[in-house]
C-alpha cells in the first residue's frame, strides 16, 4: 500500500535519535531505580496482601492482579523485587506489543523507529508511573494493549478484505475480559471498540459475525468470579464503586472544580505535547495503513474521557481512571508528532520520571518547601517502624498488630511478614471483610497510628485499656517526615 508521507511526521535525525536513546535509557534506569530502592507504596502493599489471601474478588477491585501477585510471591518469595516483578513482566509485554505496531507502521512512509515509539509510549507520565507501580493499572495497560492489537488485526481484515477475523476477535474479547477482571474501568475499552464498529461503515460487517458476539460474551464470562464473590458478600464492591464513590454530594462549584481539575490533570499526565497528535488523529490526518486503527483509538479516547467527565458531575475523578483512553493511541503517537513536539514530550517525560523516583527514594519533594505530604512520607522509615513494633510486641506479649488506616496496615504487613495485621478505621476496606471478631476476642494488640490517622474511639472502644508505649520519628537527611505512635491495647472486645 503506497502512502504519502505526512508533513507532521518527525524526521528522526541523528540528534532526535540521540534524544530517543537517552530517554529510553533514563526511563529504564528510573524503573529499575524505583523497583529496588523505593519502599512499598501503601496501595502496592495493600494489593500484595490480597495476593497472600486469595479470594474470588476483593472490596476495592477485581482479583486478577492479586492472583498474579500471589503466584509471583509463591515462586520468588518475599522481597521488593518479587513485589514489583509483575510490573516488570507487563512492561516487557508492552514493549513486545509496541514492536508489533512498529512493524505495521513500516507499511507506510511514516514508519517510526522502534526506539522512538517505545520512548514516546513510556515518556507519557501516566503510563510510566502506572506501568511501574504494582497497582492494577500495569496489568490493565498490558491486557488492553493485547486487545488493541487484536482489534486492529480484526478491523484491518474487515477494512481491506470485507470479512471477519475469528481468531483476532476472540483474542480481543478475552483480553478485554481479563483487563476488566483486573480493573473495572477497562470495560470502557470494550465499549469503545463496539462504538467504533457501529459508527464506521467499513467495520459494520463485523456486526454480522457470530465471532464478535461470542467474543463479547467471553469478556462478560471473564467477570464471573467478581459476580460470584459479590453475591456472597452483599455486593459490597459494586456498592463501593458504583454507589458510594458516586454519592459525594453535588454543587455547581464542586462540579466545575472536578471537571476542570480532571481535564487539566488528564492532559498534563498523559503529556501536553501529545495534544497536536491527538488533533491530527481526530481530523483523520493519518497514513492509509493506520485508517483501520483510527476508529478504535478515537473511540477509546472519546468514550473513556467522556465517561470520566460524566463521573466528575457526581464526585472527584482520578486522572489515571482515564488510562484506557491512551492504550490504542500511544503506540502510533510518534508517527503523528512533529519533531518539536517529540522532543518536548521526551524531555518532559524524563523530568517526571526522575522526580517520581526521587520523591519515593530520596526525599518527598514537598519536604523541600515545607512539611512532607502524607502519601509520600508514608513510604519512608518502615525498617525502623517494623523493628520497633516487633520488639514492643514481644516485650508486652501482644498477640495482634493493629493499624488505624489501611495504608499503614498494609505496609506493616509487608514489612513484618505478618499477613494477619488488622486495621480499625472509619474508612471501610478489605481489612473489614477479613476481620474475625471471634478470633480476636480477649487478645492484646500493638496499635500503630500517626498524625494523619490518629488513635480514635473506633479503636479505643474495643479494648478494656489502652496504654501509651511511645513514638517512632521518621527522619530523612535530618528532617522529620512524620511520627508514628505506639499503644498497647488490652482485652479486645467486639463492638
Amino acid at each position: 500500500m503506497n502512502v504519502p508521507a505526512s508533513p507532521s511526521a518527525p524526521r528522526f535525525g541523528k540528534a532526535d535519535m540521540r534524544l530517543v536513546w537517552a530517554a529510553l535509557a533514563l526511563l529504564a534506569a528510573a524503573k529499575l531505580w524505583f523497583v529496588f530502592a523505593a519502599g512499598p507504596l501503601p496501595d502496592e502493599a495493600y494489593y500484595w496482601l490480597w495476593g497472600q489471601r486469595p479470594d474470588w474478588s476483593y472490596f476495592d477491585h477485581p482479583p486478577l492482579q492479586a492472583w498474579l501477585q500471589g503466584a509471583v510471591s509463591a515462586i520468588f518469595g518475599h522481597s521488593r523485587f518479587a513485589l514489583r516483578l509483575p510490573a516488570l513482566l507487563t512492561t516487557l509485554l508492552d514493549l513486545a506489543l509496541i514492536a508489533w505496531w512498529v512493524r505495521r507502521m513500516r507499511a507506510s512512509s511514516d514508519g517510526v523507529p522502534y526506539p522512538a515509539a517505545a520512548a514516546v509510549f513510556f515518556a507519557s507520565p501516566v503510563v510510566f508511573v502506572y506501568s511501574t507501580l504494582v497497582f492494577q493499572d500495569h496489568l490493565m495497560i498490558a491486557l488492553l494493549g493485547v486487545a488493541a492489537v487484536a482489534f486492529a488485526i480484526a478491523f484491518e481484515r474487515a477494512w481491506v478484505e470485507a470479512r471477519d477475523h475469528p481468531g483476532a476477535l476472540w483474542t480481543a474479547g478475552l483480553a478485554v475480559g481479563l483487563a476488566a477482571l483486573t480493573k473495572y474501568n477497562a470495560g470502557l475499552f470494550g465499549v469503545a471498540a463496539a462504538l467504533a464498529i457501529v459508527i464506521t461503515p467499513r467495520l459494520r460487517l463485523l456486526l454480522r459475525s457470530p465471532h464478535l458476539w461470542g467474543a463479547g460474551l467471553l469478556a462478560l464470562v471473564c467477570l464471573a468470579p467478581v459476580f460470584w464473590w459479590n453475591t456472597g458478600n452483599d455486593n459490597v464492591s459494586f456498592q463501593y464503586n458504583l454507589v458510594d464513590r458516586l454519592s459525594m454530594g453535588w454543587s455547581a462549584r464542586m462540579t466545575v472544580e472536578h471537571v476542570l481539575v480532571f481535564m487539566l490533570l488528564a492532559v498534563l499526565t498523559a503529556g501536553p505535547f501529545l495534544v497536536p497528535a491527538v488533533i491530527r488523529m481526530l481530523r483523520r490526518r493519518v497514513p492509509d495503513v493506520a485508517m483501520p486503527w483510527r476508529p478504535l483509538a478515537a473511540a477509546a479516547l472519546s468514550v473513556s474521557t467522556l465517561a470520566c467527565l460524566s463521573i466528575a458531575f457526581l464526585g472527584p475523578v482520578q486522572f489515571y481512571w482515564n488510562l484506557p483512553a491512551w492504550v490504542a493511541f500511544l503506540p502510533w503517537a510518534a508517527a503523528l508528532m512533529s519533531a518539536a513536539m517529540l522532543r518536548g514530550h521526551l524531555i518532559a517525560g524524563m523530568v517526571v520520571a526522575v522526580a517520581f523516583c526521587a520523591n519515593y527514594t530520596l526525599l518527598p519533594l514537598a519536604a523541600l518547601f515545607g512539611p512532607a505530604d502524607d502519601e509520600s512520607a508514608m513510604v519512608y522509615g518502615w525498617s525502623e517502624v517494623a523493628t520497633r513494633i516487633e520488639a514492643e510486641r514481644a516485650a508486652r506479649g501482644a498477640q495482634v498488630l493493629i493499624a488505624t488506616d489501611y495504608r499503614s496496615g498494609a505496609i506493616l504487613a509487608f514489612e513484618t511478614g505478618d499477613r494477619r495485621v488488622e486495621v480499625l478505621s472509619g474508612r471501610r476496606s478489605q481489612f473489614d471483610l477479613w476481620r474475625d471478631e471471634t478470633a480476636l476476642a480477649g487478645k492484646d494488640a500493638m496499635i500503630l497510628s500517626d498524625d494523619w490517622h490518629p488513635l480514635g474511639t473506633v479503636v479505643t472502644d474495643r479494648f478494656a485499656t489502652v496504654e501509651v508505649v511511645g513514638e517512632i520519628p521518621v527522619l530523612r537527611f535530618g528532617q522529620r517526615l512524620k511520627t508514628y505512635h505506639l499503644h498497647v491495647g488490652r482485652g479486645y472486645a467486639a463492638p
